[in-house]
């Protein structure tokens, strides 16, 4: 999967449901969702507390805020689940990273 944005933009908020491997959906209830990203060129990182909004169903969004995207370039990009036990922790994708892309904006 790949997402590209401008440095300036807002919108859209950036949605995702959360699958395992085999493409079901992985319930999310009592935990936190955080979006990871690492620039590939010098390793930046960022992290973004997401909203759920279907957590039976795996279903996430984060809304940008001014700034989130202010930094040009290929990131690297997972969400973290921690579950409220703490017990838990979980990578999504588990295999590999979706990449989103921020361009300069004119």
């Amino acid at each position: 999967m790949s997402v590209t944005y401008k440095s300036s933009d807002l919108l859209p908020v950036f949605t995702a449901q959360l699958v395992s491997a085999n493409g079901t959906p992985i319930d999310i209830t009592a935990s936190t969702v955080t979006l990871v990203m690492r620039r590939r060129s010098d390793g930046l990182r960022k992290a973004f507390v997401a909203t759920i909004t279907t957590a039976s169903l795996g279903k996430v969004s984060y809304t940008w805020a001014s700034g989130d995207l202010a930094d040009v370039g290929d990131y690297d990009c997972e969400w973290q689940v921690v579950y409220t036990s703490g017990s838990k922790k979980l990578t999504v994708p588990n295999d590999s990273y979706f990449l989103i892309q921020v361009s300069g904006a004119l």
